[in-house]
């Protein structure tokens, strides 16, 4: 993911942050994700493949897919 444009701050009002729900009283049980809630990041974003949940990874497109085959392919491979 890119940077976004502007920060939070930038464009939300500190009244709605101050507003904001404590993440443990929605979240389920023992479960934390993790979260971003100042941003931008430090830098581009990037999550593994591999730490997208399943119903995400199936909705991405065929060509990703093949990518995924194929470096998969290179990892495995003999390298001279």
């Amino acid at each position: 993911m890119p940077d976004p444009p502007t920060s939070r701050a930038e464009i939300q009002e500190p009244f709605v942050r101050d507003q904001e729900i404590d993440p443990a009283d929605y979240y389920p049980r023992n479960y934390e994700p993790d979260r971003l809630p100042d941003w931008p990041v430090e830098g581009d974003l990037v999550i593994p493949t591999e730490a997208l949940p399943e119903q995400l990874r199936q909705s991405m497109g065929e060509a990703h897919r093949g990518k995924a085959v194929n470096l998969e392919v290179l990892r495995e491979a003999p390298r001279d």
